[in-house]
């Protein structure tokens, strides 16, 4: 198996390099690579051996940062329902520091944010109520949740960047549950982005902490 399995890796790598040495480019580019003196063909391999090996290395390390990046966003979502379930089940803890956003307050920020990354009314879609944009398996059942899904168009991609980070970090209990990412259709070097949103909270009583005191007895 592992000798048919080599077979048809030398089979495709010979194909590859057979295709690759009757590209035109390539033929054009090796004249000219022996058409140089011995020293600037030391000088164009040793660039050329250079650049393969800074790539082999900057790929798979860009893959483990990303990696990184997303178990880090998931502990931290992991631990803001755990703490959220755990205040649903007791209710003698502190729950106002589980309050999330309203959907005029999550809108107001978010706006705040377009502003600071200097996108424009005309890039700007409507914000429209989103009902679970979370599953409902990994929320319980106790908390609420408000949801918010908005577009922006023609943004570059150092925007979608810099908007997705500053709305991750928009409010302790609100996160990022979705983005969608489109080229545009008019100009593909820009993108048309949907975003959604979801602030989880505990629904507070009114009169809890007062139901909650024991009475006095006469």
């Amino acid at each position: 198996m592992f000798n048919d399995l080599k077979d048809k890796f030398t089979e495709a790598f010979a194909s590859l390099l057979s295709k690759i040495q009757e590209n035109p480019t390539y033929i054009q580019l090796h004249e000219r690579y022996r058409n140089l003196n011995p020293a600037t063909q030391k000088i164009v391999l040793g660039a050329f051996v250079f650049l393969v090996l800074f790539a082999l290395y900057t790929v798979p390390e860009s893959f483990v940062v990303s990696s990184s990046s997303y178990e880090s966003s998931f502990q931290t979502n992991r631990r803001l329902i755990r703490d959220l379930f755990r205040t649903a089940r007791n209710p003698v803890i502190q729950m106002e520091q589980f309050r999330g956003l309203g959907f005029d307050e999550m809108k107001s920020m978010v706006e705040a944010q377009l502003t600071s990354t200097q996108i424009i009314d005309s890039q700007k879609g409507p914000f429209t109520p989103v009902t679970a944009p979370l599953p409902k398996n990994q929320v319980p059942g106790a908390i609420q949740q408000t949801g918010m899904s908005f577009q922006v168009k023609k943004m570059n991609l150092t925007q979608v960047v810099q908007l997705s980070q500053k709305l991750s970090g928009l409010h302790a209990n609100t996160k990022l549950a979705g983005v969608n990412i489109q080229a545009d259709k008019e100009d593909p070097h820009y993108f048309d982005v949907t975003f959604t949103l979801s602030s989880l909270s505990l629904p507070m009583k009114e009169n809890a902490s007062v139901n909650s005191l024991p009475k006095k007895k006469r």
